[in-house]
């Protein structure tokens, strides 16, 4: 059973629409704006939203276990204990189904929240594969969702969100490196005084 209410510290707080049964398998959780409420079921997640929590999207990832949602609401991040299968080629649902060859085995998904569809696939690393306490998010992005970072052995990866592909063409090397973390806002530098341009800045620590 999940409801949503208005947050009111002074008065009873009054549902935003009735609470419903069954909405979910395991959790329910909020885009970073409030647009959507994701939900989570056995064949994948789905998204709700607008004034009465209508269902918005679909996205296909079995026994979904993790979300994450970019900081600007254009990405949704699962991650599934279960590598992507493709069906077999005369399988009636394989025209429908949204990964490729070059994604089987993987299970972590980044999906574009605005086509429900995949925009990339990542293995885990095989430092994880068996890990009980898996760190998360796996994927962390910039402020306004240009770039988006995971963090490998003695690396990160550094991508642009609207190709996927790496920027400058190569990782980053940092030997050591434990985490990383987007400040969480644009920095104006002092190499951008002219052109006012805020930054996006990555901090690392080994």
């Amino acid at each position: 059973q999940v409801g949503v209410f208005w947050n009111n510290k002074l008065n009873v707080s009054l549902p935003v629409v009735q609470p419903r049964a069954n909405w979910t398998s395991t959790f329910v959780k909020f885009s970073p704006l409030g647009s959507y409420l994701f939900s989570i079921h056995p064949q994948g997640v789905q998204s709700w939203g607008r004034s009465e929590f209508d269902q918005i999207g679909r996205f296909f990832h079995p026994n979904v276990r993790l979300i994450d949602i970019s900081p600007n609401e254009k990405y949704l991040v699962t991650l599934s204990p279960d590598p992507i299968t493709l069906p077999p080629e005369d399988h009636v649902n394989r025209a429908k189904f949204p990964f490729s060859a070059k994604d089987e085995g993987n299970q972590l998904v980044i999906w574009d929240i605005l086509t429900e569809l995949p925009k990339k696939t990542f293995a885990l690393p095989s430092s994880l594969q068996n890990s009980k306490k898996l760190p998360w998010p796996l994927i962390k992005w910039s402020h306004d969702d240009k770039y988006c970072a995971r963090a490998g052995p003695d690396a990160i990866a550094v991508y642009e969100s609207e190709t996927m592909e790496l920027l400058g063409k190569q990782i980053i090397k940092i030997p050591g490196v434990l985490d990383f973390d987007w400040a969480p806002a644009g920095v104006a530098l002092d190499a951008n005084k002219k052109t006012k341009e805020l930054s996006s800045v990555l901090a690392y620590w080994v």
